[in-house]
């Protein structure tokens, strides 16, 4: 399985196959599989997956939190806040309860674009809030809260 994975993520333009990479967390951890993935130009497919809403990709948003610093960290914060307008429910569901500092809410939801170009910010706040807004699940309601308490300050 490990060599399925390493072959599998030889090509950066190759997207990582999502059973193989939740096997190599469960079998080498968190930091070894985000290290790897790092490596292998892979880890940006990632985040481009969960940027653009893809639910699976948000769902192991957790797991993949467990291994990430500095600057894995931050481009998983990132790509939560920006898959939040597209799939808000899928995003608040992988929030941390105890606002991390990877996957709070203090985080995700506080607008954490690095040096957005003019008008970005200003266009994503209100589509970000609304679609938070819309969110009705009672056992979210947590999470909805938190994120627009954070996106309101941001």
């Amino acid at each position: 399985m490990a060599a399925a994975l390493a072959a599998s993520m030889a090509h950066a333009q190759v997207r990582p196959n999502l059973p193989e990479v939740r096997a190599s967390i469960e079998r080498e951890g968190a930091a070894a599989t985000v290290n790897r993935l790092n490596r292998a130009g892979q880890w940006d497919v990632i985040l481009d997956g969960m940027a653009n809403g893809e639910p699976a990709w948000i769902a192991i948003a957790p797991l993949l939190a467990e291994g990430t610093d500095a600057g894995p960290s931050e481009g998983l914060g990132i790509a939560l806040a920006q898959a939040l307008p597209r799939a808000p429910a899928a995003v608040l569901h992988v929030l941390d309860p105890k606002d991390g500092p990877v996957l709070g809410a203090s985080r995700v939801c506080s607008i954490p674009f690095v040096e957005p170009k003019p008008g970005v910010v200003e266009a994503y706040k209100p589509k970000a809030i609304a679609a938070v807004q819309a969110v009705r699940s009672p056992r979210l309601r947590w999470a909805r809260e938190a994120c627009l308490a954070a996106l309101k300050k941001g």
